[in-house]
């Protein structure tokens, strides 16, 4: 989007790195719940003496600075002097509480919240992770259902790991989320916090989200069990998600669960797929049914994660097809401590390509098979990139 100016991209690369090297900043962090700090060293004489920075500076037009920033998806840029300051600030932030009370951290979030709601400026990127558990109280949750009706919001991450947030939590959070217009990144990080089936299917009210391109949920040990992967499953109704991560291990997602996330391959726009599935009784079945993910029609990046599920010789087999999914162009499998033996490698590699594959990665370890399993894969494999980890 750069090539829309006619200023060289080259330059604009240049005063970021120039002004960047001089001011060296870190991300601010709410230290003990209740204060942000940014903490800043002096400049080096040789910048000091370097007077016509501001200058260069001067000649990138407004937007140009905005869309460096925008990829960067930092606050550092806002941070190099006034004249970026006044333009970026509050556009892109990131918090973490931590070794903070409840009170604290409910009070915190509620000046966050409050600061926010008021500025003038614009914010895209919000960024707050809870590292103290079950910190989290009703004053807590209800200044994070406000900072989600932020309408200028692009990208959003909340890491709220063994927070106990409860379902009525989650379904508030899905249900404001899908008013943000603009919203295409989201990342939400929940493990340990026992939301059940129940939860599942509040968060699959995400595929409503208008925007949404990009979604990486972590679920992990929830006592998720085959109706919530069905439910998950819904996200393929997303029309514009493109990349969709999810981690469900540690649940009980089972073989009919398995079997409900390969509907996945019916989604209409996704290109990447990440399924981490591990600690869960699959068996055989559950990965002869994501098999069924050979027939997404727009895939390019899929990663399937079995770390000990259980998954034998037909199981592994049965996921060779995946190779020749038409426009796949990477594949991941994670096989950790499944038992296979050297039968069923060979016929893993004598299945036939997608002419579009270039680079396959097999994680074989504690399967059993010996070491120079590894030597015969590479001798077969000529047409894309092997990587094995034994």
């Amino acid at each position: 989007f750069f090539l829309t100016f006619s200023y060289p991209i080259t330059m604009a690369v240049e005063v970021v790195s120039q002004y960047v090297c001089a001011h060296s900043m870190y991300l601010p962090r709410l230290s003990n719940g209740c204060q942000s700090q940014v903490l800043c060293k002096r400049r080096p004489k040789h910048a000091r003496r370097q007077r016509n920075d501001k200058g260069l500076l001067a000649q990138l037009p407004g937007e140009v600075i905005a869309y460096i920033s925008d990829f960067l998806q930092s606050n550092l840029l806002s941070h190099v002097c006034r004249t970026t300051w006044l333009l970026l600030q509050r556009r892109h932030q990131s918090y973490e509480i931590q070794n903070a009370s409840p009170d604290k951290v409910a009070l915190t979030l509620h000046k966050l919240n409050c600061a926010m709601q008021n500025s003038t400026h614009a914010t895209h990127t919000l960024s707050i992770e809870c590292t103290t558990e079950r910190s989290l109280t009703a004053a807590s949750f209800a200044s994070l259902y406000a900072l989600q009706t932020l309408p200028s919001l692009r990208t959003l991450s909340l890491n709220l790991k063994s927070q106990g947030v409860g379902v009525e939590f989650v379904k508030q959070l899905a249900l404001g989320l899908k008013s943000l217009p603009l919203l295409q990144n989201l990342a939400l990080t929940l493990p340990d916090n026992d939301l059940g089936d129940d939860g599942m299917e509040a968060l699959a009210e995400l595929k409503d989200v208008p925007q949404l391109q990009v979604l990486k949920l972590t679920v992990a040990a929830n006592n998720v069990g085959p109706r919530g992967a069905t439910a998950l499953a819904k996200l393929k109704d997303a029309r514009q998600l493109q990349t969709l991560k999810l981690q469900l291990w540690g649940n009980d997602i089972q073989p009919s669960g398995a079997q409900a996330l390969a509907a996945l391959k019916d989604s209409p726009s996704l290109t990447s797929l990440d399924l981490l599935l591990g600690c869960s009784q699959l068996g055989n079945a559950g990965a002869l049914a994501l098999a069924a993910l050979k027939d997404a029609p727009k895939l390019k990046s899929l990663g399937l994660n079995f770390w000990y599920c259980d998954v034998g010789d037909s199981g592994f087999q049965a996921l060779a097809e995946l190779l020749a999914i038409r426009n796949l162009q990477a594949l991941e499998l994670i096989l950790w401590g499944n038992k296979l033996s050297t039968e069923a490698v060979k016929v893993f590699v004598n299945a036939k390509p997608s002419q579009t594959l270039k680079k396959v990665m097999l994680d074989l370890r504690c399967t059993g098979l010996p070491p120079s399993t590894v030597d015969e894969l590479r001798a077969k494999t000529h047409q894309y990139n092997l990587a094995v980890a034994m």
